[in-house]
C-alpha cells in the first residue's frame, strides 16, 4: 500500500509551488515610494531613458538642467515599466522646461526653442579676426571654409579629436604647408601632410630594448629613433620587423608578432610585417543633393582625397582597402598619390551593401590596363556531366580542346576536366573513340589528348580551388592554373544547368554567385588579365548575370527561360553527339588561322537564333576593349612569352656549314573536324540544272541486274550529310543518274569526285559526301583516295 505522509505535499506539487512563488511575487510587486519617474530625454512626447524613480517633478527638474530632461507623474511597477519602454514605444512624459531659462548646454552649444521645447544646438564661438578667416585643413584630411565650419562639424560629430592640422586648404605634399610654432610637416602612409612636433633627441634606450628594422632598410635603436628619422625626412617610415635588418631576408627567415602577416615588397623583395584588415568601412553610392551642394570643401580641394592611387596603379577608396588588397595578394602596396590613378577617369566607387565584395576595381581600373600586360593564354575546359546519354557534352569539350590546341595553346596551359569517360563506356559501339559529327570524320579523343581532371575529380570544390589557386601543396603541376596578371583565360563550361546554377556530376551544383565570387578572388589575387567566359547549357546567361569583376567577356548559348538544344544524332552511336551552339562555334573556329584577322565580334555572332533555336546571350559591360578590334587568337590562340631584361646576352655566331633537314609536311597536317562541302555547292547546282534541261536518253540509260550487297543492308538515308543544317534547310536531293554498276560505285556524271551507292537497280541513289578529293567506297564503307577516275 502506497501513500503520503500527512502534511507533506507530493514532489510534483512542491515543484509547482516553488515555480509559481516568484512569478506571483513579481506580479504583486508594488512600489511603496510615492512620486514619479525622471527621464533623461524625450522624443515625440514619450520617454525611454530612465534617470531615477520615486522623485517629485521639482526634484527631477532641479537636479538635471539639461534641455531634454522630462518627467512622468505615475510611478510604474517593474512589469508595466518594461512593457511601456520595450513594447509600448515609451512612457508618456512632459519636458521639465518649455523655455531656455535655467537650461545649461555643453561647451560650444546654445539653447534654442524648437517645436515648443528647448534644445541644445551646436554654436561654437567663431570670432573672425581682422584679416578675415581663411580656409583650414582639419586633422580628418578635409578642407573647411573657415575655423567656424570645422568647429561646427566637430560639435555635430561629437569628436574632440577633430582640430586644425594647418592653415589653408589640405595639400597632397608638404611644399605649400606652413606649420609654424616649432612644428614640422610629415607625410603619412596616404601621403597626406601633417604638422607634428619633432623630438630633438631620444632618451637612452634600456639594454633590454630590441632594435627595429625600418622599411627603408635601416636599423634603429628604438621606435623613438625611427620616429625622429621620419620626422627629419618628412615622411613616415613603417616598421618592417623587430630586430636588426638582415641581408637577403624574406618571409621565411623573420618572425612577425602575433596578429601580423608577413608581406613581400615587390621591388626589393624585402619582408614587412603588416597588421592585416579584411573588413573596411563601406561608402554610400549616392550622396544627398543637399550635402553635395554645400560641400564647399570637396569643390576646392586640389586633389580628390577620397580616392587613393596605389603602387600597383589601381585606385582604391581608402587606405584600408589598399591594406586589404595587399594582404590578399601577399605583396606590400603603398600610396602612389592621392586621387584616382587615371586623371581622366570620372567614374566613382560603388559598393553593394548586400555583399562583402567590392567592385571599385571595375570602374576605377586605369584605361591603359587593357592595352598592356597581356603575356600568355590559358584555357579551362570543363565537361560537368556523367552518364552515356550526355555523350554530347564530352564531345563538346573535346572539340573546343582540339581547336585551341590547333591554334597554339600548349597542353601545359590547358586544364581539361571531363566528368565521364565516354570512350571507355561499355555502351560505346566504337571503343576508345569520341566523335562530334555523324560523318565520324575524326576521333576527337585521340592519342594526344591530355585529361587533367577525370571522373569524380570533376567537382565544384576542385573547380573553385583551381580558379582561385587554393589547391593542396602536393597537387601536380598539370592540375594547377598557374596564371598571373598577364594571362588571358578562356573558360568553357558545358553540361546541364538551370536558372542560376550548373550541375556537376548530376549531383551537385555551382551557383552563379559562387562562380562570380571565385572570379573576383582571381582578380584580387592578380590571376588574370582578361577572361572569355563561354557556357553551353540551358538558361546559360544566368551564369554570368552576377559577374562584377573587370575585364570579362561572357557568352552564353541561351537566355534565361530558354533551353540549349543538341544538334544531331548519330544512329550508329545512338545518342546526340554535339550541341547546337558548340557545333556552330566549332564551325567558325575551324576557319580561324593562328595568324588570321578574325575578331571576337565575329565569334559572338556564330549562332543566330535561326541556327541555335535559342537566343545567344552576350555580356560586354565588364570588358574594356572593343570586340571589333580584339583578335580571336587573344583567347583561343597562344602568345610567345617575352621577358624584358637589362642583362647583356651573348649570342653565339651562326656557323655556315649547316645541314638542311627537311621535315615532311604530313607530320604537321591537320585534319579538319568537319567535312569540306564547299565543292559540292559549286558543282551540284549546275548538275541539277543540266539534268532538268537535257533528255535522259543522252546518258545512255542501261539496266543492270539487281546488285547483291556483300555487307548487311544499312539504312544510308539516315547518314546523309548536307552542306547546310538539316534541321533548318531541306536536304538537297541527289541527281537522277543511271542504274547501279556492279563494282559497288555509281559515279556522278557531272562531278568526278562524287560517287554514290545504290541498293537496287534503277533506284535514286543516296548521296554520301566525303572530304574533298576522296570518294566513298561502298565495299569498305569508308572514304578513300580513288585509284583512277574516268570522266
Amino acid at each position: 500500500m502506497t501513500g503520503t505522509r500527512r502534511g507533506t505535499a507530493p514532489p510534483r506539487q512542491r515543484y509547482k509551488t516553488i515555480l509559481l512563488t516568484p512569478i506571483i511575487g513579481l506580479l504583486l510587486q508594488v512600489h511603496t515610494v510615492s512620486g514619479g519617474i525622471c527621464w533623461s530625454s524625450i522624443s515625440n512626447g514619450k520617454c525611454k531613458e530612465l534617470l531615477s524613480q520615486g522623485v517629485t517633478r521639482q526634484e527631477c527638474c532641479a537636479s538635471n538642467a539639461a534641455a531634454a530632461t522630462a518627467y512622468s507623474e505615475e510611478d510604474l511597477d517593474s512589469g508595466s515599466l518594461f512593457f511601456w519602454r520595450v513594447l509600448g514605444g515609451g512612457v508618456i512624459c512632459r519636458p521639465c522646461r518649455e523655455s531656455c531659462a535655467e537650461v545649461r548646454c555643453d561647451e560650444g552649444k546654445k539653447c534654442v526653442v524648437r517645436r515648443g521645447r528647448p534644445r541644445c544646438v551646436c554654436s561654437p564661438e567663431c570670432k573672425v579676426p581682422r584679416g578675415g578667416s581663411g580656409p583650414v585643413c582639419g586633422t580628418d584630411g578635409r578642407s573647411y571654409k573657415s575655423l567656424c565650419r570645422l568647429k561646427k562639424r566637430a560639435c555635430k560629430k561629437g569628436s574632440q579629436e577633430l582640430t586644425v592640422a594647418y592653415n589653408g586648404l589640405c595639400q597632397s605634399s608638404c611644399e605649400r604647408v606652413h606649420c609654424g610654432q616649432g612644428r614640422s610637416c610629415l607625410l603619412d602612409q596616404n601621403l597626406s601632410p601633417h604638422c607634428v612636433k619633432c623630438a630633438r633627441k631620444c632618451p637612452q634606450a634600456p639594454g633590454s630594448t630590441r632594435p627595429i628594422c625600418g622599411a627603408d632598410g635601416n636599423t634603429y635603436k628604438s621606435a623613438c629613433h625611427l620616429r625622429l628619422a621620419a620626422c627629419r625626412a618628412g615622411r613616415a617610415i613603417p616598421v618592417a620587423y623587430k630586430g636588426h635588418c638582415k641581408q637577403n631576408a624574406d618571409c621565411t627567415t623573420i618572425r612577425c608578432r602575433e596578429g601580423q602577416t608577413c608581406l613581400t615588397e615587390m621591388n626589393s623583395g624585402r619582408p614587412r610585417c603588416v597588421t592585416c584588415t579584411y573588413r573596411c568601412p563601406r561608402k554610400r553610392e549616392k550622396i544627398r543633393k543637399k550635402e553635395r551642394n554645400r560641400d564647399w570643401e570637396n569643390q576646392h580641394d586640389p586633389v580628390n582625397t577620397s580616392l587613393l592611387c596605389a603602387t600597383n596603379n589601381i585606385t582604391y577608396p581608402t587606405w584600408c582597402h589598399i591594406v586589404k588588397d595587399a594582404c590578399i595578394t601577399g605583396f606590400v602596396l603603398e600610396t602612389k598619390h592621392a586621387g584616382p590613378c587615371d586623371i581622366h577617369d570620372t567614374s566613382f566607387y560603388t559598393e553593394d551593401e548586400n555583399t562583402t565584395s567590392t567592385n571599385y576595381s571595375v570602374d576605377l581600373i586605369p584605361e591603359n590596363f587593357g592595352k598592356t600586360g597581356h603575356s600568355n593564354n590559358w584555357a579551362v575546359l570543363v565537361d560537368t556531366s556523367r552518364f552515356w546519354f550526355n555523350y554530347r557534352h564530352v564531345a563538346n569539350v573535346l572539340s573546343i580542346y582540339r581547336s585551341v590546341k590547333r591554334l597554339g595553346i600548349p597542353d601545359s596551359q590547358i586544364i581539361l576536366m571531363i566528368a565521364d569517360d565516354m570512350a571507355c563506356n561499355p555502351r560505346n559501339p566504337r571503343p576508345a573513340t569520341v566523335f562530334n559529327n555523324i560523318k565520324q570524320h575524326i576521333n576527337v579523343y585521340g592519342d594526344d589528348v591530355e585529361v587533367d581532371y577525370r571522373g569524380y575529380e570533376v567537382t565544384v570544390e576542385n573547380f573553385v580551388r583551381l580558379l582561385t589557386g587554393r589547391l593542396p601543396p602536393d597537387t601536380p603541376r598539370s592540375k594547377k592554373l598557374l596564371t598571373d596578371e598577364g594571362s588571358n583565360i578562356l573558360i568553357y563550361l558545358t553540361g546541364h544547368g538551370g536558372n542560376g546554377f550548373l550541375k556537376f556530376q548530376d549531383s551537385e551544383e555551382i551557383t552563379s554567385q559562387d562562380l562570380s565570387d571565385a572570379i573576383e578572388q582571381m582578380w584580387q589575387k592578380r590571376r588574370y588579365h582578361e577572361i572569355l567566359f563561354v557556357v553551353d547549357t540551358c538558361q546559360a546567361s544566368s551564369m554570368y548575370e552576377k559577374f562584377y569583376s573587370p575585364n570579362i567577356l561572357a557568352v552564353a548559348s541561351s537566355k534565361v527561360g530558354e533551353d540549349s538544344l543538341s544538334h544531331h544524332v548519330d544512329p550508329d552511336i545512338g545518342v546526340y553527339i554535339i550541341d547546337r551552339y558548340t557545333y556552330y562555334a566549332l564551325d567558325f573556329l575551324e576557319k580561324v588561322e593562328p595568324s588570321g584577322s578574325k575578331k571576337l565580334s565575329e565569334f559572338l555572332k556564330v549562332c543566330p537564333k535561326h541556327y541555335c533555336l535559342s537566343t545567344v546571350g552576350v555580356r560586354t559591360d565588364l570588358f574594356r576593349r572593343d570586340t571589333k578590334t580584339v583578335p580571336v587568337t587573344d583567347f583561343f590562340g597562344s602568345l610567345r612569352p617575352i621577358e624584358l631584361t637589362n642583362t647583356i646576352v651573348n649570342l653565339l655566331p651562326v656557323t655556315k656549314n649547316l645541314t638542311k633537314v627537311e621535315v615532311s609536311e604530313s607530320k604537321f597536317f591537320y585534319t579538319p573536324q568537319f567535312p569540306d562541302v564547299s565543292s559540292y555547292m559549286l558543282l551540284t547546282l549546275p548538275s541539277i540544272f543540266l539534268i532538268c534541261l537535257l533528255p535522259l536518253p543522252i546518258f545512255g540509260i542501261r539496266k543492270y541486274d539487281k546488285f547483291k550487297e556483300v555487307h548487311e543492308a544499312i539504312d544510308f538515308s539516315s547518314m546523309r550529310i548536307s552542306p547546310y543544317d538539316p534541321a533548318i534547310n531541306e536536304v538537297p536531293a541527289a541527281p537522277v543518274v543511271p542504274g547501279c554498276i556492279k563494282d559497288g560505285y555509281i559515279k556522278d556524271p557531272f562531278n568526278c569526285a562524287k560517287f554514290y551507292r545504290c541498293q537496287e537497280a534503277n533506284a535514286i541513289p543516296v548521296a554520301f559526301y566525303c572530304q574533298q578529293e576522296l570518294i566513298f567506297n561502298s565495299e569498305t564503307n569508308i572514304c578513300e583516295y580513288p585509284a583512277s577516275l574516268n570522266c
